[in-house]
């Protein structure tokens, strides 16, 4: 009879979950989250079993600007797991995060959306010019261009961003291309937040580096590429809640380069039907891991190995994060929150023998958020 009942239960729980689709319909928060006081939103026809429980009034709900609403749906649909970890901090803080987040889903598309490396730094001039005017003070448009305003991110307009717009002479930094939203809002959060230069700028040199698709040789290269990328992200969401303690950016340091290591390994399934590697030459080298053999989907015995040395690097420097945790402040642990998805990425991942090919490791926890939540 118990084996009965567990089993009816195990179903229910299974059909339940199939209807929510956690991560395919991701929730959104219209105000300040705390344990005792959450707002999901959810379509109508889904189910979720939280959806009567927790409510808001109307009133309590935010209007965000119709720049705050672009950089929000581009993290949310690029970036669902920095979309979740952005939702937790407070609304002001929040709206600067989803715009940090979206100028790095920008760099990142460019590689991506090119066929030749010069017009990709093409379009990282374009940032690069368009943080410096940022930070010259030049006032941006808030109100958006109709007139076929040229795009950073539209192949068909990069060479038109060296002569077109009112004036025929206008260069890549005029005023008339940063009418963009998230031109905008990054400008308002810079102001808002002070936020440093120099992280945006080491993201764009980074991702210009990147156009050249050279494979790493050691694991410092891979450290170094967290360390520009998503150190640099998260630099920025500290600064997005005012912490300035070097306790804080040291975790994020370690945080970032934990984060860096893991979108390598769960990116090797799209770069290997890429004809594309940036795992270390050194460890390649190490466990015999031919990129031919790769790229036609064998995968020697010994690749688990490399993708467990990987990994473990990735562990460490959780681990060592998690020892800082004590002395933060405590208004920083929120913006660290990309650590419990790292981490639920690496025991996924060890249950599966570090299989990174292994079809259930492209599926996401389905209690991801309610893990994010109870951690932050």
């Amino acid at each position: 009879m118990r084996i009965q009942r567990k089993q009816w239960y195990q179903r229910r729980v299974r059909g339940m979950m199939n209807k929510i689709k956690l991560v395919t319909e991701p929730f959104s928060f219209s105000r300040s989250i705390t344990r005792n006081s959450l707002n999901f939103h959810y379509p109508r026809n889904k189910l979720f079993f939280y959806r009567t429980i927790f409510s808001f009034p109307e009133s309590d709900k935010q209007k965000p600007t119709n720049h705050d609403k672009y950089c929000t749906e581009l993290v949310r649909k690029a970036d669902i797991e920095g979309y979740l970890a952005s939702l937790f901090m407070p609304p002001p803080s929040r709206r600067a995060a989803f715009c940090v987040r979206a100028f790095n889903i920008e760099l990142a598309l460019i590689k991506d959306k090119v066929t030749e490396q010069h017009l990709g730094r093409v379009r990282l001039t374009y940032y690069r010019d368009l943080i410096k005017k940022i930070y010259n003070e030049t006032p941006l448009s808030s109100t958006p261009s109709t007139n076929n305003t040229p795009t950073p991110n539209n192949e068909n307009n990069v060479n038109s961003n060296h002569g077109s717009g009112s004036n025929s002479n206008s260069k890549i930094g005029e005023p008339s291309l940063f009418t963009q939203p998230l031109a905008i809002s990054l400008s308002e959060a810079v102001k808002e937040y002070k936020l440093s230069r120099t992280w945006f700028l080491k993201m764009i040199e980074r991702r210009e580096r990147e156009l050249n698709d050279i494979q790493p040789y050691a694991m410092k290269d891979i450290e170094a590429y967290a360390e520009d990328i998503y150190s640099s992200i998260l630099y920025l969401m500290l600064e997005c809640n005012k912490v300035k303690s070097i306790q804080a950016d040291h975790a994020a340091s370690h945080i970032g380069r934990a984060l860096g290591i893991m979108t390598v390994l769960r990116a090797i399934p799209f770069h290997a039907q890429n004809r594309n590697i940036l795992l270390p030459l050194e460890l390649t080298t190490k466990y015999n891991i031919i990129p031919e053999d790769l790229f036609k989907g064998f995968v020697s015995e010994k690749f688990p190995d490399l993708v467990y040395e990987m990994a473990s690097e990735a562990k460490i420097h959780l681990d060592k994060a998690k020892e800082l945790a004590s002395s933060l402040p405590p208004n920083a642990h929120v913006a660290l929150l990309p650590a419990v998805i790292c981490e639920d990425f690496l025991n996924r991942l060890q249950q599966l023998h570090f299989d990174v090919f292994n079809p259930l490791q492209l599926r996401r926890h389905p209690f991801l958020p309610l893990k994010v939540w109870w951690a932050h």
